[in-house]
């Protein structure tokens, strides 16, 4: 028999290809053993597949086919029309795939399925079986699921499923393809932003719109498209929420919820960034955010957005801008009490020790006397405890800007015209038994004893100090006693009654010299490296000793001699 002519060979091509497009997709499937070629598959892309399907299972099989006849090769030669209908036959298959992943899904009854779908045994069982089909084009797979799942449920459910699924660890990878897929077909379907908003009736959101689980994956959606998600979204609040007030009160709110915190922070920034174009001042935020209805100031957590806006006006004065705002708003007294109040919060701390300072550089500036200070902090009627009190801290405060290195001194001076000297003592020793008020007490010791013109000596004894021989470094009051001789030779750089107590403590000066330059020595708050310049001072000054020479005795040898010698020169 004479072998077919090429246009005997093309006639007969367009034949089976024209019946292939009217057969039932059962026919060209046929025996699952069977090699024949079968039609393309649509979500085969660009590859040649063949397709098999189980009608009982639903379950398909996609295979590679490499074998490449003489008329599939002639197939690239045909005209626009044999073309068109070989699509024809493609989409044909692909209706049929999209088919049995629906039939696959009525048959497992997954409509029936109302909570954790994702984590139900039919859907695990449909997605798996899916995912096979589509095992060499897994994400047109995907695109399958996707489109079963919006045949069955309206968006905002699909959306839903997804993101609830994303909060579980074991469907999570799922749940984020299907993610990708949803976002895909809305983009192939050019849906717009505004419509994707409505598919997934957040325009029927009356309330807690930032709690939508449907939210994110309309942000998602906008991102994909290049847009900025945020932007959109709080022009869509703005448009709701009416007032200013109202929309940072909701922002504000929203920020306290874990799972909307962070859209809210950004969000809330968007809303600084309009006030700041709008020329808003630091006292047209505070109404905003309705500070001024709110007795507990430092409880409202409006307070940092507050906070945050006045920085961003001018960091360098935002302290001295928000008490200019409050001093409006509440009397000194009312204020500096909150503010003590605010101060034990760490989270309010650091914004209240601000605060404080610029009241208390407002008070000097008013030329507001200590008398007066006392009263707005409510000190007068501490009694006894007053050195306990909090507000005592914003009256040192005050002492430091008067005058820092006086501070103390003009503590003292406070208290001394308040209570008489027993109580004054009492105050002072109950104060030393706490670590938090010591270090004061101990200046306030100091001054006492400067008041009643104790000696030095005095007070060493006073301190029990001659008792401690030669563990008299590691004493406490060691500290308070040579702080107090300071302060009674200040005017007397080389006074020796420091060192010349703790040389008799030790039995000498060489012996007190040894321990000083001892690796091991041991001290309570007291500077060792100072002691030692005393010492030199000492020799050098007070007992005409040359240091060089010192350094050359036998009884020297422990000592650093290199040390003295660098001083000396």
């Amino acid at each position: 028999m004479a072998k077919p002519t090429t246009r005997f060979r093309s006639t007969l091509l367009l034949s089976v290809v024209a019946l292939l497009a009217c057969v039932p997709v059962a026919s060209v499937a046929g025996s699952t053993s069977s090699t024949e070629p079968t039609s393309q598959s649509l979500h085969s892309d660009q590859h040649d597949v063949q397709a098999k399907r189980q009608l009982r299972s639903y379950s398909w099989e996609v295979v590679d086919a490499d074998d490449n006849t003489t008329e599939e090769r002639a197939l690239e030669k045909f005209t626009t029309p044999v073309k068109n209908l070989a699509e024809k036959v493609k989409l044909k298959m692909t209706s049929d795939n999209q088919q049995a992943t629906n039939k696959l899904f009525e048959k497992l009854n997954l409509g029936a399925v109302k909570s954790n779908v994702f984590e139900s045994p039919q859907f695990q069982t449909w997605t798996t079986k899916v995912t096979k089909a589509y095992k060499k084009k897994p994400e047109l797979g995907e695109l399958a699921m996707v489109a079963t799942l919006r045949a069955n449920h309206d968006d905002d459910v699909v959306a839903g499923m997804i993101t609830a699924a994303k909060d579980v660890s074991d469907t999570k990878t799922l749940a984020d393809k299907l993610e990708e897929a949803l976002l895909k077909t809305w983009a192939k379907d050019d849906e717009t932003v505004d419509a994707v908003f409505k598919l997934l009736k957040l325009d029927q959101v009356k309330e807690n719109l930032l709690q939508s689980p449907s939210l994110s994956i309309w942000a998602a959606y906008v991102t994909k498209l290049g847009k900025n998600a945020d932007e959109l979204l709080f022009a869509e609040l703005k448009a709701r929420y009416k007032t200013d007030e109202a929309l940072a009160s909701m922002l504000v709110s929203a920020k306290e919820t874990s799972k909307t915190h962070l859209i809210a922070k950004r969000l809330e920034e968007i809303q600084l960034q309009n006030w700041l174009k709008d020329g808003k001042t630091a006292g047209d935020a505070f109404k905003i955010l309705e500070l001024n209805k709110d007795g507990n100031l430092f409880e409202n957590t409006a307070l940092i957005t507050w906070v945050g806006y006045v920085r961003k006006l001018d960091k360098e004065r935002s302290d001295k801008m928000m008490f200019a705002v409050l001093q409006a708003h509440f009397s000194d007294k009312d204020l500096a009490r909150k503010i003590i109040v605010a101060k034990a919060n760490s989270k309010t701390e650091g914004v209240a020790e601000g605060l404080e300072l610029a009241q208390v550089k407002d008070w000097i500036t008013k030329g507001m006397t200590t008398d007066k200070v006392f009263k707005i902090l409510g000190l007068d009627n501490e009694g006894e405890k007053l050195l306990e009190s909090p507000a005592l801290r914003t009256l040192m405060t005050y002492f430091e800007e008067l005058d820092r290195p006086r501070k103390t001194e003009l503590l003292f001076s406070a208290l001394k015209s308040r209570y008489d000297e027993a109580v004054l003592t009492t105050m002072i020793r109950t104060a030393m038994k706490s670590t938090s008020t010591r270090s004061l007490a101990q200046g306030l010791q100091g001054q006492l004893w400067l008041s009643n013109k104790v000696s030095a000596d005095e007070a060493f004894k006073l301190l029990k100090l001659e008792r401690e021989g030669t563990g008299i470094l590691e004493s406490p009051n060691l500290r308070i006693w040579i702080s107090y001789v300071a302060k009674l030779s200040k005017n007397n750089k080389y006074d020796s009654t420091v060192i010349n107590k703790l040389e008799t403590s030790f039995g000498g000066d060489m012996k007190l010299a040894r321990v000083l330059y001892s690796p091991d020595v041991k001290t309570n708050g007291v500077n060792v490296q100072i002691l030692k310049e005393m010492q030199f001072k000492d020799w050098a000054y007070n007992k005409g000793v040359d240091p060089r020479e010192l350094s050359k005795k036998k009884e020297f040898d422990l000592l650093e001699g290199k040390d003295l010698e660098h001083r000396e020169a």
